[in-house]
């Protein structure tokens, strides 16, 4: 990242993750700035630059819905995000691979995610994340609030949690990439992405040079310009090297 910047390439990072969900060991390299929630929350250096919230009434009537059908769901958030109990455990189990007991609590409260019962009205909401355990549960929410929010399904190896995304309409890690490139008035054909995930497909579409990780998903493979190898055998330093960063 450093060796890119030195050369005058500004790097950023685009996450499905909220503010609050980024750690230090992230934000301690220093990025020239971070599109987050999939593309719903867009920082250049430290200025905040552009944010999407949900409808607070759908909001409310959505996790009324959760609520009823036992699915645990998280609230993203600029300053904080908001998990249910039943959330917890999955959330954890999938970025940190700890129990849902206490220690779950202790690493989402590090990261500024907090329990509903300190959500208030008038905190406003990015994006929605919940999760289930099979895709009718999803598909149900979703005959409902398909017309007014975008879904984005994920589905993970040696789990079967599926967990699902809901954005405004039209808003992805592309629609975030465009709005960093108007913030720094640069063009499109100075772009590279690089990803591994659903949520990914927008951007590496989008860019002038869309570039998947060895280890992203098949069909991310088959749309990207290049494929480099994976993030564990430095496939970003390989690509960076490759299209010449350095």
């Amino acid at each position: 990242i450093k060796k890119a910047q030195r050369k005058g390439h500004k790097v950023f990072v685009c996450t499905g993750r909220a503010r609050s969900q980024v750690g230090a060991s992230i934000k301690d390299i220093g990025f020239d700035g971070y599109i987050y929630s999939a593309g719903t929350v867009v920082e250049v250096g430290k200025q905040l630059v552009h944010s999407d919230q949900l409808d607070e009434q759908m909001v409310w009537e959505i996790v009324e819905i959760l609520e009823e059908r036992g699915l645990g769901y998280i609230l993203e958030g600029y300053e904080n995000s908001y998990y249910d109990e039943r959330a917890a455990g999955y959330f954890t189990s999938l970025h940190n691979n700890v129990d849902a007991t206490e220690e779950s609590i202790t690493f989402l409260n590090e990261l500024s995610i907090k329990p509903m019962s300190e959500f208030k009205m008038g905190v406003m909401i990015n994006k929605l994340c919940f999760f289930a355990y099979n895709n009718e549960e999803i598909m149900a929410v979703k005959a409902i609030y398909g017309s007014k929010v975008d879904f984005m399904i994920h589905e993970y190896d040696g789990s079967t949690m599926i967990a699902a995304e809901l954005t405004l309409p039209g808003i992805n890690k592309a629609s975030g990439m465009d709005v960093v490139l108007a913030y720094c008035a640069a063009s499109l054909e100075q772009t590279i992405g690089l990803g591994d995930s659903r949520n990914d497909m927008e951007m590496i579409a989008h860019a002038h040079l869309g570039i998947s990780m060895g280890n992203g998903i098949e069909a991310l493979k088959e749309i990207a310009n290049d494929v480099t190898d994976t993030l564990e055998n430095d496939g970003v330093y390989k690509a960076f090297e490759k299209h010449g960063l350095f």
